[in-house]
Parts: C-alpha cells; structure tokens; sequence
C-alpha cells in the first residue's frame, strides 16, 4: 500500500454527539409558511421529525460500526482529503467499479453496492462526497 492511501476509521468524539444533540434540543421553530407543505422549502412537520428521530432514536454508534466494518481509505490529492471505500473483488481480473454518492445518498448506501460487487469479481470504489 503506498504512503499517500492510509486506512481510515470513522470515530466521532462523544463530546461532538452530545453537542449535536443538544443544539438540536435548542431548535427555534419557525412557523409553517402559508399554503401547501413543500411549495416553499421543507415541510416543517417532516423536519420536526426528523430532528426529533435524531435526537431521541437514531444510534450513531451503531451507524458508525456498520461503515467501520467496511475498508475504508483517505488519500490526499491537490492538498484535499479524499475518504473512498475500496472493496476488492476475486478472480483472475477483477474489473474496477466506481461508485459515487450525491445529496440524498451517501457512502453507507454505496456500500452496499459494494458488498455485493466484491464476490462477484469487481473492485468496488466508493468515492465519499464528504469530509
């Protein structure tokens, strides 16, 4: 493995979750804005529950295990931090595979493309569009 690519684990500091939750406690809610949810930017009781799912439901521990049970990478080109996931297929001649995430789906999605990709003989690359 060359120097430029090193392993990568995801480890959020406790302190950076309980941060999060409690700037999420302090939320100030705007009014809906008149007419049809959705006309002018996000419903406002879709993001009252969405808020409310991270802030009382969703386990980021788990969610962080999961994507650390998956090889994972950073490299550095022009001088930016690039995190991929790289899994590798078998046979002969794997053929590499890129996968890329945009809003709405992130590397957790694409891993499990990859997943599926590795037994079947490609060298699955997930490109994080993230930090």
């Amino acid at each position: 493995m060359s120097e430029s690519i090193r392993p990568f684990r995801i480890e959020v500091p406790q302190a950076a979750i309980d941060e999060l939750r409690a700037r999420l406690d302090r939320i100030h809610w705007p009014d809906e804005a008149p007419g049809v949810p959705w006309a002018y930017g996000t419903s406002l009781a879709f993001m009252r529950e969405f808020i409310d799912d991270w802030r009382r439901r969703y386990n980021w521990r788990a969610t962080e295990a999961q994507l650390n049970a998956w090889p994972q990478f950073k490299t550095r080109i022009d001088g930016i931090d690039i995190h991929f996931l790289h899994v590798q297929g078998s046979g002969p001649k794997p053929m590499p595979l890129l996968l890329s995430h945009g809003w709405r789906r992130s590397e957790r999605s694409s891993a499990r493309s990859e997943a599926a990709a590795g037994p079947s003989g490609i060298h699955a690359f997930g490109l994080s569009l993230s930090k």
